[in-house]
């Protein structure tokens, strides 16, 4: 028995060491927290606000607000709320080969969240009933970092507003 429990915390030691070590390591290399203010277009006219945070190597925290105006046909208002991740695959290219890839980058994520319309034209009871969905965006989103420090970034996704084009902040 004294045996046993030896060997289950010597593996349990050796299990846990590779994510200590991955956890602290990560912490020493990590990226700055990052906002990114879009205007956005197709199908309406909008705007997206994500703030972006890294964590764990190649993975990224992601929280944004979508707002969408589409007046031709409909007349909606789409707002929307996302929660999710992205994986950053510049920073996976960046640690196979040992060496910084400036300045492009490059994530590829989705994001999960409520989303409400409001319809401008006088909805029925039928439309008003269907107003809220859940949102699922899975999206690419490419940034480039300019000689004089500013990041601008493209990113297309599934959800209304698609395609986003803006500025991202360090925080």
């Amino acid at each position: 028995m004294r045996n046993l429990t030896r060997n289950a915390a010597r593996f349990a030691i050796h299990a846990l060491a590779p994510l200590l070590l991955a956890l602290c390591v990560s912490d020493a290399g990590a990226q700055e927290a990052r906002l990114n203010l879009a205007v956005a277009g197709l199908p309406g006219v909008g705007v997206m606000v994500v703030q972006s945070s890294p964590t764990l190597f190649v993975f990224s925290r992601e929280l944004a607000a979508y707002g969408d105006f589409t007046v031709a046909g409909s007349n909606r208002l789409l707002v929307a709320v996302g929660v999710g991740g992205a994986v950053q695959l510049t920073r996976i290219l960046e640690i196979i080969q040992n060496r910084t890839l400036e300045p492009v980058r490059l994530d590829v994520g989705m994001r999960l969240g409520p989303s409400f319309y409001y319809g401008l034209a006088g909805d029925s009871a039928d439309e008003e009933a269907r107003a809220f969905r859940v949102m699922f965006d899975p999206f690419v989103r490419g940034s480039y970092a300019t000689s004089s420090g500013r990041v601008l970034f493209a990113e297309v996704g599934a959800h209304a507003p698609d395609l986003r084009i803006g500025v991202s902040l360090g925080l």
